[in-house]
């Protein structure tokens, strides 16, 4: 939480900004703000994309082993490509819109890059909610793929359990690079980014009860 107080000398490099957004995420954003990169960003929204797809890719080989994998893959990939794109934009927009009505001045960008690295959390996440799903649901037949639904509804609760804690620590590390990034408070970054999480969280648990294999 602290404000790093050292002068800083040179970015780090990609693998210490990644390994430092889990372990000192107030060292890491405070360089990441001072020298915002791509390639950090793009693998994790990648990797992100990724792993959500993997997701459908398993029920397939869960129903109906490999057939028609590569072009389940790519389908789903794409679908999810499209829809994580729109997703990223309205919530780091609507979270520079709080930063802009508090009078700070930035680019999109520059929010949507600290959004990347903040979603790190949740790209583990995912990869450890495939590692519950792999261990959890059993094999079935395509005429019963609701099987792996309804009667397994406290396993899709773990995972959404695990999705909304990385969510709010992925709010928690936003905050300090918005802080870091536009000068802001600390009191006035979380609550920017607290306030928008929270209602994502929710609206994905009405969802995740409603209809539990989304």
């Amino acid at each position: 939480m602290r404000r790093p107080e050292r002068r800083w000398e040179g970015r780090l490099s990609l693998r210490q900004r990644l390994w430092s957004t889990l372990t000192v995420p107030s060292i890491a954003f405070w360089d990441i703000a001072r020298e915002p990169d791509r390639a950090g960003p793009f693998l994790i929204f990648l990797g992100n994309i990724l792993s959500i797809s993997l997701f459908y890719i398993l029920i397939i080989l869960k129903t109906t082993g490999t057939a028609s994998l590569f072009l389940g893959f790519l389908v789903v990939f794409l679908i999810f490509f499209i829809f994580f794109t729109i997703y990223n934009f309205f919530l780091y927009g609507i979270i520079h819109i709080i930063i802009r009505l508090s009078g700070r001045k930035g680019g999109f960008w520059d929010t949507f890059i600290l959004g990347q690295y903040s979603s790190l959390p949740l790209l583990l996440a995912n990869l450890l909610s495939l590692v519950v799903l792999v261990l959890l649901l059993p094999s079935v037949a395509v005429t019963e793929l609701m099987f792996l639904v309804f009667p397994y509804q406290s396993v899709w609760l773990v995972v959404y359990i695990l999705t909304a804690v990385a969510s709010l620590w992925g709010a928690f590390l936003l905050a300090l690079g918005i802080r870091e990034r536009y000068h802001m408070s600390t009191s006035v970054a979380f609550m920017a980014t607290f306030t928008v999480t929270v209602i994502v969280v929710i609206l994905g648990l009405f969802a995740r009860l409603t209809i539990p294999i989304i």
